[in-house]
């Protein structure tokens, strides 16, 4: 699933994050978290997603909660 069909990062850092939340988009980890975990500091996390998705970081994941979510509202599933 991507979100509404936009692109993947080519960063590994970014990409790893994104993949993450793909497949747990309830996820409840901020920024901060993820880039800990990634290797990368909070700011360089924003900056990439500003430059490679052309979108902040919180707008990103409610795109990917939204399209795991659509299916399951399509198929009469309760959120």
């Amino acid at each position: 699933v991507r979100p509404v069909g936009g692109p993947l990062p080519g960063d590994k850092r970014l990409r790893g994050l994104c993949d993450a939340l793909i497949a747990d988009p309830a996820s409840e980890l901020t920024l901060a978290d993820w880039a800990a975990r990634v290797g990368a500091s909070p700011r360089t996390l924003a900056r990439l997603f500003e430059q490679e998705l052309r979108t902040r970081f919180t707008e990103w994941r409610q795109r990917v909660r939204l399209a795991h979510a659509a299916p399951l509202i399509a198929r009469g599933h309760s959120l």
